[in-house]
């Protein structure tokens, strides 16, 4: 098994695995895999988003992933409280 951070090359995979969640989790109520890829897109993978999206591959094919973002919940680590 392969782990690595996702990157823009992993949108059409990351994009069929979130839409078989949502249609699992949605059924008839689920996004479209269009919906889904516009999001990832302009959402998840936005330079401001701050996630970061871990994929797994077994023998070459996407089989799970995780999300993340890094937080600083320290309060002078925060932009709020300057130094």
């Amino acid at each position: 098994m392969k782990i690595a951070i996702c990157e823009v090359s992993h949108f059409p995979e990351l994009t069929t695995v979130f839409f078989e969640m949502e249609s699992y989790y949605f059924g008839r109520e689920a996004a479209s895999y269009d919906e889904i890829l516009s999001y990832l897109t302009h959402k998840v993978f936005s330079l401001y988003s701050g996630v970061t999206v871990l994929g797994a591959w077994k023998n070459g094919t996407l089989v799970g992933f995780a999300t993340f973002t890094l937080m600083f919940p320290a309060p002078r680590c925060s932009c709020k409280y300057p130094a």
